[in-house]
């Protein structure tokens, strides 16, 4: 059960960026864009979208997506930054740590949930579901856009 962070440059084609484009927020379409990039890498039945949760009065998102193979995942947390335009390395490498340990702590969170008995239903990017219980040692990515 561990951590893997990638740091990437989620801009793979201007062409399919282009073509793409949404009204989303920068965070929410670097977390689209890594599903995407998930399931060229492997199939997207087994790439999953997150999970909304109701708690309280507001809705929760439950990782940014999850990879499933048999009863083995993989948690993705994603962070992406607003163009900065041009800024000292110091500055940009400290928003990559912060961020790198917030996704972390997200990734730590999600597990903490997945491992409760609640049954959770994911939904593949194909619209395939599956519904898991007491999800335990699930490792984690964290993709960091910038």
């Amino acid at each position: 059960m561990g951590i893997v962070i990638l740091l990437l440059n989620l801009t793979y084609s201007d062409a399919v960026v282009a073509s793409r484009r949404t009204s989303e927020s920068p965070g929410a379409d670097a977390e689209r864009r890594a599903r995407e990039i998930a399931a060229l890498f492997g199939v997207p039945d087994f790439v999953c979208r997150p999970l909304l949760e109701r708690k309280g009065s507001t809705n929760r998102e439950i990782s940014d997506g999850v990879v499933i193979c048999g009863e083995d995942g993989l948690i993705m947390q994603v962070k992406a930054r607003e163009a900065p335009g041009r800024d000292a390395p110091e500055r940009a490498e400290r928003w990559i740590r912060k961020s790198a340990q917030s996704a972390r702590r997200q990734a730590e969170g999600t597990r903490r949930r997945l491992a409760q008995s609640r049954s959770v239903t994911f939904t593949s990017l194909r619209g395939y579901t599956r519904t898991l219980s007491a999800i335990e040692g699930w490792s984690a990515v964290v993709v960091i856009d910038h």
